[in-house]
């Protein structure tokens, strides 16, 4: 499990965001964008991603279900499922307080499995390959109801 170290462009605390790929070079490439803008969570497998989840509330969670073998991809796809079904919110931790969103899920694959995840839960599915600034864009785009938005000018 790593965290990604870029430094922050601003003092503010930024929101945590999960990102599990399996591929080192694939999920430090996203890192690397994604950190100017979030605290990235980063995990190689299920296992890991599950560990992060657990210990902090992600705006959001990027995954990239095809791992080596079958038993790993069903075990991610899993994970959505489960995942993306869980309401959470400011006050959820409060007793008696009520989720007020869902964690969306976004999905992105070398391999073309929309009509899978759709049904398992993702809330977007971007087919590779795409650039790590397309990422962000379309996270900002998904998150924008939920989360404060990015200053546009720092996305790009």
């Amino acid at each position: 499990m790593d965290r990604c170290s870029n430094t922050p462009r601003s003092t503010q605390a930024r929101p945590p965001l999960l990102l599990m790929e399996p591929d080192h070079a694939t999920r430090q490439l996203y890192a690397r964008e994604l950190a100017r803008y979030w605290d990235v969570l980063q995990a190689q497998n299920v296992d890991e991603a599950q560990q992060h989840f657990t210990s902090q509330t992600p705006v959001a969670v990027v995954l990239e279900p095809w791992q080596a073998g079958g038993a790993g991809m069903a075990a991610a796809w899993a994970f959505l499922q489960q995942g993306a079904a869980l309401l959470v919110g400011a006050d959820a931790r409060t007793e008696g307080a009520a989720p007020t969103r869902r964690i969306p899920f976004v999905v992105c694959s070398v391999l073309d499995e929309r009509a899978t995840a759709y049904a398992m839960g993702a809330a977007l599915y971007l087919l590779k390959p795409f650039s790590p600034q397309q990422l962000v864009i379309e996270l900002q785009r998904l998150l924008d109801a939920t989360a404060a938005p990015l200053n546009k000018e720092q996305i790009g």
